[in-house]
């Protein structure tokens, strides 16, 4: 049975449930009715529930999304979408370009684009795993804190019983086993949004986005929001509409893995990155899930003028200047009364039970300092080679502070390849991508 993950309105609901205990509506009474008819949450970690719900369950669940969207959100205005919304909410917005230096030089951009790679194949063998079993794994075999690529060679059977590799990357993205950059939605977007930019300059729009998906991204290299958008794009529905209608993934972080080269080809002028941002991220999230993509992006931009790791808090206090003040920023770390349910999570994040914040943070405890304002001092430096945790992929909750070690940008995009489907995306080479350890920056991100 072909059991299509991420599209199914009886997982849908439940992902919904949870999304609107967080921002701001009230959806006991609509979680009652579908408890009452026999409905269940969503799977924490799969994509889909392993069987189809009764036909009954699957049109209530379509008509209670609907109703969900329609409820009031005491949030709506804190929390503004609208990019000349966000801006009024950013006392502190970059003017534009800060400094004026020479463009990154390609070597540059080789090294963030290689960090790019190692952080992604460096977390794809114990994606859904929670940092806990992470640690675990490593550390039986004496790479905690890491140092390299995960191995099986050396762990006990039984913690791999009880933490098992991911089935989809144990047999690409283990050391004893890599051979070149697998394929994965991490590295699709990258490329897809070159292809963009060759085909439409800086000046591209949230249509010009959907058109590109349309030709070139096969739906089923998709997740989460993205597939979501897809899929209402088919049915004919415009952006923004597309990251809204029946998505209740649209806060999640997959805008933010494709924030990259939005920093890469605005070297030195953060503005223009969180905007470029924003017009790729509107076609999928909303609200966090944007700010998440604006951060990023602008963080990336920032790096490009580093002249080195003392920079990277600067960086990052350049990346909250994009992000909207709020009064709803200190209650970020709390699942808000009334949840249906627990706290969202995804087939790609750590199942810790801690409720994940939704939006972007400098570390992985909570702030209640505004995120236009400076964070407070890190006690740990962004130049360990050892990422600190493995942040979630969709659930959004993913820190970004190990960018800026990647980030030299390129003055302008590298041509893509004429489809960036083409060999599925990245050519294997005959030689493994570097260690986590070499000099090429690693991002610790866990990959898609």
């Amino acid at each position: 049975m072909l059991r299509l993950t991420w599209v199914q309105p009886e997982d849908l609901l439940g992902h919904e449930l949870r999304q609107a205990a967080l921002d701001g509506r009230e959806p006991s009474r609509i979680a009652a009715r579908w408890r009452a008819a026999g409905g269940s949450q969503a799977p924490l970690r799969a994509g889909s529930s392993p069987e189809p719900a009764l036909r009954y369950l699957r049109t209530l669940a379509k008509d209670l999304l609907d109703e969900l969207a329609d409820l009031p959100s005491r949030l709506k205005d804190d929390e503004p979408t609208d990019l000349e919304k966000i801006k009024s909410r950013c006392p502190d917005w970059p003017s534009g370009p800060r400094t004026s230096t020479a463009p990154p030089t390609p070597t540059r951009y080789e090294a963030a684009w290689l960090g790019r790679a190692v952080g992604c194949l460096l977390g794809k063998p114990v994606e859904k795993l929670p940092l806990e079993a992470i640690r675990q794994l490593a550390a039986s075999t004496g790479n905690w804190p890491l140092s390299s690529y995960f191995t099986a060679r050396g762990v006990p059977e039984d913690l791999l019983t009880a933490h098992p590799w991911n089935r989809r990357s144990a047999t690409t993205s283990l050391a004893e086993n890599i051979d070149g950059m697998p394929e994965d939605d991490d590295l699709n977007y990258p490329l897809l949004n070159l292809l963009l930019l060759q085909r439409h300059g800086k000046a591209f729009t949230t249509a010009d986005v959907a058109r590109l998906w349309l030709d070139e991204l096969p739906p089923g290299r998709t997740f989460t929001a993205e597939r979501i958008a897809h899929r209402n794009l088919l049915l004919g529905i415009e952006p923004p509409h597309t990251a809204r209608h029946r998505n209740p993934f649209r806060e999640w972080i997959g805008a933010l893995i494709r924030a990259d080269v939005h920093g890469w080809t605005n070297p030195g002028d953060p503005a223009a990155a969180a905007e470029q941002a924003h017009r790729d991220a509107t076609l999928t999230h909303t609200a966090n899930g944007v700010y998440a993509a604006m951060f990023t992006a602008a963080v990336i931009a920032q790096a490009a003028t580093a002249t080195g790791p003392q920079d990277i808090h600067a960086c990052l206090r350049t990346g909250l200047t994009v992000i909207p003040r709020t009064p709803a920023w200190p209650r970020r770390s709390a699942t808000p009364s009334g949840s249906p349910g627990p706290t969202r999570t995804s087939t790609r994040s750590s199942t810790n039970s801690t409720p994940p914040t939704r939006t972007p943070t400098t570390g992985s405890t909570p702030s209640p300092t505004p995120p236009c304002s400076p964070p407070p001092s890190p006690t740990r430096t962004a130049t360990s080679t050892a990422p600190s945790a493995v942040p979630c992929r969709e659930a959004g909750t993913r820190t970004p502070t190990a960018r800026p070690r990647a980030a030299s940008p390129p003055s302008s995009p590298v041509p893509p390849p004429s489809s960036p489907t083409a060999g599925r995306l990245l050519s294997r080479t005959a030689s493994p991508p570097p260690s986590p350890t070499s000099t090429a920056p690693a991002s610790t991100r866990s990959p898609g």
